[in-house]
């Protein structure tokens, strides 16, 4: 299983998350803080299908391709619309 740390901005909020894949079109996603350990020990990251996060194609295409094995997102950022 990979692992990658990516964050999203949008606007004047970043958000750090952590990926581990699980297949080739589904991983977990958990919140973290910036020296990647847990946001919020209390609560579960979960699990999606790379389709759901479609909305937002630069980060869609970028999850898509780790996934498959075709590019690294190790702490790559992505603006969130």
């Amino acid at each position: 299983m990979r692992t990658a740390y990516v964050y999203l901005v949008d606007g004047k909020y970043t958000d750090r998350y952590k990926l581990e894949q699980i297949d080739a079109t589904h991983f977990y996603q958990k919140r973290v803080n910036l020296d990647g350990s847990d946001d919020r020990p209390d609560t579960e990251g979960m699990v999606q299908h790379v389709a759901q996060i479609g909305n937002n194609k630069p980060f869609y295409e970028a999850v898509w391709e780790w996934l498959q094995g075709k590019r690294d997102l190790q702490n790559v950022g992505f603006e969130v619309a």
